[in-house]
């Protein structure tokens, strides 16, 4: 009796050592498990940041190659383009900056103008061209607003940029590398079409190789040393030897347009954010042709336009617009200025449509003198007249051609 006591007493104690043995082998295991797994995620963390290292790599190489592509392209445009306008007093590069992924068309010996039927036939073939093209221009010292434009607005931007002599072409080039190197809005959709004097000789081009200078420029410098350069260049608007061709540069932009809607701005306005969308949307939703005509090519829709207090962010949408508004830091375009030229906009009735619905047709206004709106409207219509130079009634000239109007 007393030894099968003491045979139950081992047994017991076997069971409890072995029982203990098997929970902390568990223990072990799972102690094990997380740390393989902590191991696996520290592991795939540096697997994502070499991934991630080496596609920023890849980005910049193509940056280069593609900045080295475009370098090329208007070291050749400047060299062999022989394109004058109507006058036969300014040189004209097409397309000098092209970011469509458009096949370019060569431009080789002399024509006496900048509206050719290459571009008709091109703008034919192009898929999509129910579509809107900001149309604007600028001298050299105000392209620091182009990168601004491009952000903003998510669809096709056709700019001509004004110089005077070869430094000013030379800083133009420069700078548009470095905006298509910082800016990715500036690498799709954006055309910068060249114009200067005809009397004007080129000096030997610069040799600089873009890749060369990338790593030594930093982004930064853009709204920097660089852009504030840019802004403090001569005013060509400002002088008397040398005026200013705005209807002319806006005639060149407006030529090289491939979509069935233009937008005519100023290079230093800001429009809707989702504008671009919201008005193609517009355009799919009527479905009246399709070629894109809406009612007939003498209707313009109209884009109330708005000045701001120096220092403040522009407006997204219209809803933060009307709340800057009514805390009176934003006032209708040219209130001061000249109040009847915007007034038959009628800026109160606008500002009373309903946020709610979809971008469609508000109210209907006919054309009153001496009104110059900003709109979208048919690449079809009447281009301007390239007689008026500097600045007073270039826009309302080619107004004047879009008789009935509707504002939105």
């Amino acid at each position: 009796m007393v030894t099968m006591r003491g045979r139950g007493g081992s047994l017991s104690f076997g069971r409890r050592i072995l029982q203990f043995s098997w929970g902390r082998l568990v223990i072990l295991l799972m102690v094990l498990l997380a740390s393989l797994q902590v191991l696996h995620m520290m592991l795939l963390s540096r697997l994502d940041e070499k991934n991630a290292l080496w596609q920023r790599e890849e980005v910049i190489k193509n940056i280069q190659r593609d900045k080295d592509r475009l370098y090329t392209a208007m070291k050749n445009a400047l060299e062999n383009t022989h394109i004058v306008d109507s006058s036969g007093q300014y040189r004209i590069i097409n397309n000098f900056y092209d970011t469509t992924n458009r096949r370019i068309v060569k431009n080789e010996g002399a024509q006496n103008s900048h509206t050719q039927s290459q571009n008709k036939a091109t703008r034919k073939s192009v898929e999509n061209t129910l579509s809107v093209t900001i149309v604007s221009h600028c001298s050299v010292n105000h392209l620091p607003h182009l990168a601004a434009l491009t952000q903003r607005w998510h669809g096709p931007v056709s700019v001509s940029v004004f110089a005077t002599d070869s430094k000013s072409i030379y800083a133009a080039m420069e700078y548009l590398l470095q905006l298509y190197q910082c800016v990715p809005s500036m690498r799709h959709n954006v055309t910068v079409h060249l114009v200067y004097p005809l009397v004007q000789s080129l000096n030997s081009l610069p040799d600089f190789r873009p890749t060369e200078s990338l790593n030594s420029f930093s982004c930064s410098d853009l709204q920097g040393p660089v852009g504030h350069k840019l802004f403090q260049s001569r005013n060509y608007a400002l002088t008397k030897s040398l005026k200013y061709p705005n209807n002319m540069l806006r005639n060149v932009a407006w030529g090289n347009v491939r979509t069935d809607y233009v937008f005519p701005i100023d290079i230093d306005m800001l429009p809707n954010s989702n504008l671009h969308n919201e008005f193609v949307s517009f355009l799919h939703r009527l479905s009246l042709s399709t070629q894109g005509k809406v009612l007939d090519e003498r209707t313009v829709f109209v884009v109330p336009a708005f000045e701001l207090q120096h220092g403040l962010s522009v407006p997204l949408d219209k809803k933060a617009l009307l709340s800057i508004w009514r805390q009176r830091e934003l006032r209708p375009f040219y209130y001061e200025m000249c109040s009847r030229c915007q007034k038959p906009t009628e800026y109160e009735a606008w500002r009373n449509l309903s946020l709610a619905a979809p971008l469609s047709v508000g109210y209907e206004v006919e054309w009153k003198d001496p009104w110059e709106p900003f709109y979208i409207g048919p690449q079809s219509l009447p281009h301007y007249d390239e007689r008026f130079k500097q600045y007073g009634f270039n826009r309302i000239s080619q107004v004047r051609s879009s008789l009935h109007t509707c504002t939105y």
